[in-house]
């Protein structure tokens, strides 16, 4: 019970962040061979707060460390300079920040990757890239075109019963191509179901993943080129058109030898859609619903850019940069660990404001008030149920029969 009592919201978050594990990394790395001050899982730990509370610069962090001794006792640091996290941000390869990131969606994907969307899929990999644009003066590096620099985040996300989240990240400069790491984000996974735009069509893939089982759902242009193989059925007042095609033609650069499935839907402006896939088992609604779900990915994009700090960048380098995207990754994964460990119902960004505000309490306190009941009581049975959850939770914590979050016997959002 003591280390419940103890323990604030902010150790909590970073709880994942395993320090004997990422420690053995780092070791091996040789990251803190001539380190004095800053070593190299505190700046991490620091960073990863950061992005969290969109701290905007280095020295606006570099004063919140001095002032707060809090967050000194959190990290195990008592003071550090502008000029030391600039230096650590700008030469800590950015390969270790990838490999903490897939360390932290790997405890995600364990905890819910694994939960079902249908009956027929455990899981939509939905696949994409964003661009973030940067001043083509200060990153020369990350130029893509005469006027603008920018990265490009490729991506491959999880959706599922469970949750959303990122997998598996490329980091390269603007000008490379989605189609470029395909090979790499497309998920080999039989039982799950590739979901991806336009940018992604591409016919010889498309016959490698028909030969090796791998499913995809795509979106064609109304240019493409194919032959119609058959006319399936569909209800004579859906709005929809089902058919078996081959894509490509005798005189275009590739012709594809499987056959696929081609879904004619309109959208809510009345624009005809084209979706493509290999599965002919699934329903024209259900793959029409589906290929609709790919805008969680979009939005998850746009979550990162409105709610962490990845649009401005502390540093110049490559190094620098790459390490504040994988922060900002990580940052979000843990969002989703401690809803998940808080056994919270409300959205992601509920959570990180309530966190934001209360990083610095007492972790029993903060469960009590993201869990508390309404002030207006009410003879209801719904609010009457959520007030005596709330006892139950207080009694439990107080009582010391849970040592740990996970111990709780009951759903307090049920």
């Amino acid at each position: 019970m003591d280390k419940n009592t103890t323990k604030s919201v902010i150790t909590e978050y970073l709880s994942p962040l395993n320090h004997n594990f990422l420690l053995a990394a780092i070791q091996s790395r040789g990251l803190d061979r001539y380190v004095k001050k800053l070593h190299t899982f505190v700046a991490l730990q620091l960073f990863v707060f950061a992005q969290l509370m969109q701290t905007p610069s280095y020295a606006s962090l570099s004063l919140l460390l001095n002032t707060n001794r809090k967050l000194q006792k959190t990290v195990g640091l008592s003071s550090i300079s502008t000029a030391q996290l600039s230096s650590k941000w700008r030469d800590l390869d950015h390969s270790f920040l990838a490999y903490v990131f897939g360390h932290i969606a790997g405890q995600a994907t364990k905890k819910f990757g694994s939960a079902k969307t249908t009956q027929k899929l455990r899981a939509l990999h939905l696949v994409d890239a964003s661009t973030i644009t940067m001043c083509l003066s200060k990153y020369r590096w990350a130029t893509y075109s005469k006027k603008k620099a920018g990265v490009r985040l490729h991506l491959r996300f999880i959706h599922s019963d469970a949750a959303f989240f990122p997998e598996k990240v490329v980091l390269t400069s603007g000008n490379v191509h989605e189609r470029k790491y395909m090979g790499e984000l497309v998920s080999a996974d039989k039982e799950v179901l590739n979901i991806f735009d336009r940018g992604y069509v591409d016919y010889k893939k498309f016959d490698t993943y028909c030969n090796n089982g791998v499913r995809f759902v795509t979106r064609l242009r109304q240019s493409a080129c194919m032959k119609v193989l058959e006319e399936r059925a569909v209800a004579s007042d859906a709005n929809v058109g089902d058919a078996t095609v081959l894509l490509g033609s005798d005189v275009s650069a590739y012709k594809m030898k499987n056959p696929l499935r081609l879904i004619t839907c309109f959208d809510e402006k009345g624009e005809q859609v084209l979706i493509c896939t290999n599965d002919f088992e699934l329903s024209v609604e259900e793959i029409a619903d589906i290929y609709r779900n790919r805008w969680q990915i979009e939005i998850f994009f746009k979550w990162i850019k409105q709610h962490l700090h990845v649009k401005h960048f502390y540093g110049t380098s490559r190094n620098a940069v790459y390490n504040q995207i994988y922060a900002a990754l990580i940052a979000y994964c843990l969002v989703l660990l401690t809803r998940d460990e808080l056994h919270y119902r409300g959205t992601l960004w509920e959570l990180t404001k309530s966190i934001r505000m209360c990083w610095y309490e007492n972790l029993i306190h903060f469960v009590k008030l993201l869990f508390r009941p309404p002030k207006q009581k009410s003879g209801g049975r719904q609010k009457s149920k959520a007030e005596r959850l709330f006892k139950e939770t207080q009694l439990q914590y107080e009582s010391g029969e849970c040592d740990h979050l996970d111990d709780l016997t009951y759903d307090p959002i049920a």
